[in-house]
């Protein structure tokens, strides 16, 4: 008899520990492992926001690819500055989901204050490398192998980065890795933590779940397979490092405007600056108000970056 309840408990934590373990997966893999939207549907949306022609803009640039620190290969696009004196550089780094054709959204803004304009699929997306995304804590190392192909080819170059959503933190996350060389960060609906950050998106998405420890199982699953620091993907520890001018812009409907609040009152920069498009959500900041937001980054460019570093 005693055999027979052993057993049958054995069963029973078996049973649990491999529902568990197959969970733990289902959920890790929906926050590590993101689908990527198609190029073509990319193209499509873009055009359908009122870009024009970005499967032109796309072809005039110089595709070219590094090998990241962790040794997978980076997808990147150069697209050249009208001026070819200029030392102008903007990287700009896409959302969750996408790949760097996303970026293309935000070209023609940058093209005309004489930038020339770097776009790269992060990890995990598009035709970069790597299995999993680590919310900013290993793509910042991508990032700063571009900025350093950036300084090796112009050694004058001015540098900005500017990101979106998952961009948005990897730029804000560079910071910790960063010396002089970046000039000013642009960061459009970060999250403030990846903690935070899970908190949020499991409630919303398994609001029938919230009783469970998620996030524990998550951030210690990430953590025990060495995918990356759960603790250390966090652009609100990273904002503080940053000297340059900073700009923080989000959308009234956007539901990460509370961690954007966060953020910018955790900003030690004199140089930061905080702004919101009324009436936009988190997909859809720029093309709420294109005026709006080219006048944000016009006049943050032309306030806090001319006078410091004129070229």
């Amino acid at each position: 008899m005693f055999k027979r309840i052993c057993q049958i408990l054995a069963m029973v934590l078996l049973s649990v520990c491999v529902v568990f373990l197959a969970s733990t997966l289902f959920f890790v893999s929906r926050f590590t492992m993101p689908p990527t939207i198609s190029q073509e549907t990319l193209l499509q949306q873009l055009a359908d926001q009122g870009v024009s022609d970005p499967t032109r803009i796309l072809a005039l640039g110089q595709d070219f690819s590094l090998t990241s620190p962790f040794g997978y290969r980076i997808d990147a696009t150069l697209l050249p500055a009208e001026d070819q004196a200029s030392h102008r550089y903007i990287i700009l780094n896409h959302d969750f989901g996408r790949d760097k054709t996303a970026s293309l959204a935000y070209y023609e803004l940058f093209h005309k204050l004489d930038f020339t304009v770097i776009i790269y699929s992060s990890r995990a997306h598009g035709e970069t490398g790597a299995a999993t995304m680590s919310y900013g804590e290993n793509e910042k190392y991508d990032l700063q192998a571009l900025v350093k192909q950036v300084l090796l080819t112009d050694p004058q170059a001015l540098i900005g980065l500017h990101g979106v959503g998952l961009g948005a933190a990897t730029v804000l996350e560079y910071a910790e890795i960063a010396s002089l060389e970046i000039d000013f960060y642009i960061a459009q609906g970060s999250f403030q933590d990846f903690r935070s950050l899970l908190m949020y998106e499991t409630a919303k998405r398994y609001p029938q779940l919230t009783h469970l420890p998620l996030v524990e199982t998550i951030s210690w699953w990430v953590h025990f397979t060495r995918a990356f620091d759960a603790q250390a993907a966090s652009p609100l520890q990273a904002i503080a490092e940053i000297p340059q001018p900073l700009l923080l812009i989000y959308g009234s409907e956007d539901p990460y405007l509370a961690f954007g609040q966060t953020l910018a009152t955790a900003a030690s920069t004199p140089f930061a600056e905080f702004a919101v498009i009324e009436g936009a959500t988190a997909q859809t900041v720029y093309q709420t108000n294109p005026e709006q937001y080219q006048e944000l980054i016009q006049t943050f460019i032309r306030n806090t970056i001319e006078p410091l570093v004129f070229r």
